[in-house]
């Protein structure tokens, strides 16, 4: 905790940087705000690239960086998408970009979360965010930043959406990969917990081939992608509006068995001994219908946003921890 710096005691600020778009919210005001995950150092954006409103870029150690964009605004850089990524200026950037966005000068506590295999088993990775104590000047503007809780990424989902008894396999579709955590009770179980590669970006990946070979016309997995995270299921190219749910039933069941393979080779025979299936995260709705034709009977629940329930539920984690402390010191 900062020992000189008098904070709003109550503001709680929860941000999730995944590898699509960042995402964030705040207690003193409603609704959870979103922006793409692009950011690289200022000198490796296009030479027209404008930074909107922001006359000042973000400085991290000195050197200035633009985030919150498109990634197609910034070709020359190549996002980092390793295990240690949150330790990356890219990440950083990101997280101070969200800061300034939320408009809090003082956030008492700040939380976020890692994948599950990395919060169990990456004790520096879970160190370094917690260094984000402090003060920072974001396009000119100070926030200070009390203290820093790092939860369990699936924690999010479930304190949001899930049932509190009973064994709950929480799958969440990123964008890079599909993370898999067995709770029990509302606890991990320690030996349910797995990370498999197949996730939504295989799935804009296969219909962008898929559309391609059906109609002989090119589209990019980000052209898919960015279809998608508008709420639509068409595309338009050559002056004419195509629909891409045909294209998705062509490939979205073998892309769901995969993941549900993984998930069985992580849970074993916990599998038939679950209770809810908690499907989230960006690729959710995409995969709904083929992973319940997969798990019947059991009951699968997905968030009506499901990208943005982890920074949700961090949230609530964050009010009731504050609330603790509250009642713990009288």
């Amino acid at each position: 905790m900062l020992a000189n710096v008098r904070a709003v005691d109550d503001v709680v600020a929860a941000v999730d940087c995944g590898y699509g778009s960042v995402k964030a919210t705040v207690n003193t005001r409603n609704g959870i705000l979103a922006f793409p995950s692009g950011a690289c150092p200022a000198d490796q954006a296009l030479d027209d690239f404008e930074a909107g409103e922001f006359s000042e870029p973000i400085m991290i150690d000195d050197k200035p960086w633009v985030a919150g964009f498109e990634s197609a605004n910034l070709p020359a850089y190549q996002r980092p998408i390793h295990r240690t990524y949150a330790t990356t200026d890219h990440y950083r950037a990101l997280l101070m970009e969200a800061l300034y966005r939320l408009g809090e000068r003082y956030v008492a506590l700040l939380v976020l979360g890692l994948p599950t295999d990395l919060y169990m088993n990456d004790k520096e990775q879970l160190q370094h965010l917690k260094g984000f104590v402090g003060h920072h000047q974001i396009h000119g503007r100070d926030v200070v930043v009390q203290d820093v809780v790092v939860c369990n990424q699936p924690m999010g989902s479930t304190a949001a959406f899930a049932r509190r008894r009973g064994r709950v396999a929480v799958i969440d579709i990123g964008y890079r990969t599909t993370d898999t955590t067995l709770m029990v009770n509302g606890r991990i179980d320690p030996s349910g917990y797995s990370t498999c590669q197949t996730a939504s970006r295989d799935v804009c990946d296969a219909v962008a081939r898929e559309f391609g070979a059906s109609t002989g016309i090119d589209v990019s997995a980000d052209m898919v992608d960015q279809a998608f995270r508008a709420g639509g299921m068409t595309i338009e190219r050559r002056l004419k509006i195509y629909d891409l749910r045909e294209h998705l039933d062509a490939v979205a069941p073998a892309l769901a068995e995969t993941i549900w393979a993984s998930v069985q080779t992580t849970l074993r025979q916990s599998v038939t001994l679950l209770d809810q299936i908690l499907l989230t995260g960006g690729g959710a709705h995409l995969l709904r219908s083929y992973f319940e034709a997969l798990v019947s009977p059991v009951p699968v629940t997905v968030p009506s946003d499901p990208a943005k329930a982890n920074v949700e539920g961090y949230l609530q984690l964050g009010a009731a921890l504050i609330q603790q402390r509250r009642q713990a010191h009288g």
